[in-house]
């Protein structure tokens, strides 16, 4: 488990989502999925490649593709 500032080294934040916990951080490679437990700390729950090449995308082209990723989650888990 780590706490937000651990989380931060693993790359910026590029979608935080209050409501069901999940922060998605980004780095050169791949978008980082991470679920909060009741007492703030992140456990990382997931990655994916979300580009060819991470470290080209614009900050709000990254934030459009953690929406995505999130919309794609949480939408399969209402099903």
């Amino acid at each position: 488990m780590s706490n937000l500032f651990e989380v931060m080294h693993h790359g910026p934040i590029v979608l935080a989502d209050e409501d069901s916990g999940v922060l998605i951080t980004i780095n050169g490679a791949y978008l980082n999925w991470w679920n909060s437990d009741s007492k703030g700390l992140y456990d990382c729950a997931d990655c994916r490649s979300g580009h060819d090449d991470l470290y080209i995308l614009t900050v709000s082209k990254a934030m459009d593709i953690a929406k995505e990723w999130f919309d794609e989650v949480m939408n399969k888990s209402e099903e």
